[in-house]
């Protein structure tokens, strides 16, 4: 009786969505269909959840003629289920979500903008249309869900919306417990061994994730920092900086399941994104037990502001960067992941979800 829906099947919308599948009893219980953009990660779901039916569409960020094929193809999909509820995670699929709600006028219709995803689509040409079609499919839609008072709050600037409507539920990090990587405590113990500190930043290297901010700190004080950059690298982004990152002291790691460890053993680890609608990396490194330089964003602000062993920098200040490295290096403080842990939990998440998609059916 229940479909999700996902304009993107990677990166924080993946993480969302397979934590919903894990915590929530009520999807567990009545969610039997997932529509993912096959053009994306077609085949890269957990077996385990087979006994869904898993439904690949492709889902291109413009607007074109494959858009209304994916309509018709999620309305003639959710009629065949008996599908009453519908959880649609991203802009598009918020879009194809709403449109099918105009055929089939039973169903109830979740939609999570995922901040990142809306405000990227609320840029360029297309904008007021967007914001225009946004408006008039409030109208329709049963609920809104956001990851963080933040995502809701570039939302609500953009559209009125009824507030009977909006919840915040922030996404859940759960302790991650796997074993420490003895190659990389070994690694990391030559550096040591060197005069080295460890800094490492995780995550796609990319313009928005802001890595050009810690190359920069790093030619202005990091003479005995080596810089882990732990993530797949965007060819255009790194090649356009390649003076920035072809320095001696910087390391480009690689896409690394093993995240945790580099969590655990690395002296500090920085999170200097320009934006972030909720932000992953920084919790999941504190409740590893990591000290934190963050960027001073919103959303990282609201998760991690007032607690011991983060320290924030103003975006796009690589001089402050570099001092708060060195201020968190210097600094005793050590985190709190207690707090964290409660706040975030898995099953705070779930129990949140289950009381929206009862309500909503009942």
């Amino acid at each position: 009786m229940m479909a999700l829906i996902l304009s993107a099947a990677e990166g924080g919308i993946r993480k969302h969505v397979f934590d919903l599948l894990a915590e929530s009893s009520f999807i567990k219980e009545n969610c039997n269909l997932l529509i993912y953009p096959k053009n994306q990660t077609d085949g890269i779901f957990d077996a385990d959840e087979r006994r869904r039916m898993w439904s690949g569409i492709t889902i291109n960020k413009k607007f074109g003629m494959q858009d209304i094929y994916a309509v018709i193809s999620i309305i003639k999909l959710l009629r065949k289920n008996g599908i009453r509820l519908v959880h649609a995670h991203g802009a598009k699929a918020g879009l194809y979500a709403r449109i099918a709600k105009m055929v089939l006028w039973n169903l109830q219709i979740v939609y999570s903008p995922h901040g990142g995803s809306f405000h990227a689509a609320n840029q360029g040409s297309m904008k007021h249309l967007i914001l225009g079609l946004e408006k008039f499919l409030a109208k329709i839609t049963s609920a809104f869900v956001f990851e963080s008072k933040y995502a809701n709050m570039i939302f609500s600037e953009a559209m009125r919306v009824d507030r009977r409507k909006i919840n915040v539920i922030e996404n859940c990090v759960a302790l991650q417990d796997s074993p420490v990587s003895e190659s990389l405590r070994a690694e990391f113990q030559r550096r040591r061994d060197s005069g080295m500190r460890i800094v490492t930043v995780v995550g796609r290297v990319r313009e928005i994730k802001g890595h050009d901010m810690v190359a920069k700190a790093l030619a202005h004080s990091g003479e005995n920092w080596i810089v882990y950059f732990v993530g797949n690298a965007d060819k255009e982004f790194v090649d356009a900086n390649a003076t920035l990152f072809n320095h001696p002291s910087i390391v480009m790691w690689g896409d690394h399941k093993d995240v945790a460890s580099f969590y655990r053993l690395s002296d500090v680890i920085v999170c200097p994104s320009r934006a972030e609608s909720f932000g992953y990396v920084p919790l999941e490194a504190y409740l590893c037990g990591a000290k934190i330089v963050a960027s001073n964003i919103p959303a990282f602000r609201e998760n991690l502001g007032n607690v011991p062993g983060v320290c924030f920098f103003e975006v796009d200040d690589d001089v402050d960067l570099a001092h708060k490295i060195q201020d968190c290096l210097a600094s005793k403080d050590m985190p709190e992941t207690a707090p964290i842990m409660g706040r975030f939990s898995p099953e705070n998440f779930g129990e949140k979800f289950d009381q929206l998609y009862s309500r909503l059916v009942n």
